[in-house]
């Protein structure tokens, strides 16, 4: 059975409706965000999520690192939305909010350079959706839930 190396907890800022993991190791290419049917972007070296909410919130954010794919998160987690992609990373590192003042940033260490299959989990988008425009960022905390899952692609850059 596949076992979790690093799961890291944390709320994070949702500043002018995304939420960014970038890998400063490399150049980041951050994809078109014009998109609104999609909420989950990735590009070399980022990962941005969009949020549902209308206004800056904090959301409920939980990244975890896997050898190989993770299993299916327990039935008790109801999760809305749940998309995958592939993003190549140059060092490996991906920092959390890296525009937001510490202690609201975070290092995840996915791995080596290489390409990592990412699975994104959200709920609680619809519920963010028509609670907000809040100007209490504080009063909606949580309401809004990630889960993101990293795990090294087969298909590795050469």
């Amino acid at each position: 059975m596949t076992r979790r190396m690093v799961r890291l907890e944390m709320d994070v800022l949702v500043v002018n409706g995304l939420i960014s993991l970038l890998d400063d190791g490399g150049v980041q290419v951050v994809p078109d965000l014009d998109d609104r049917r999609q909420w989950l972007f990735t590009g070399d070296n980022a990962v941005i999520v969009a949020s549902a909410g209308h206004t800056d919130h904090y959301a409920a954010l939980t990244l975890e690192v896997w050898p190989s794919a993770p299993p299916a998160p327990p039935a008790d987690r109801a999760w809305e939305v749940v998309e995958e992609r592939v993003v190549r990373l140059s060092s490996g590192d991906l920092e959390v909010h890296p525009l937001v003042t510490p202690p609201g940033t975070q290092i995840l260490r996915v791995g080596p350079r290489g390409a990592y299959h990412l699975r994104a989990h959200a709920c609680g988008r619809a519920e963010i959706a028509a609670l907000t425009p809040d100007p209490d960022i504080h009063a909606l905390r949580g309401t809004e839930r990630l889960l993101l899952q990293f795990w090294p692609s087969r298909h590795q850059p050469s």
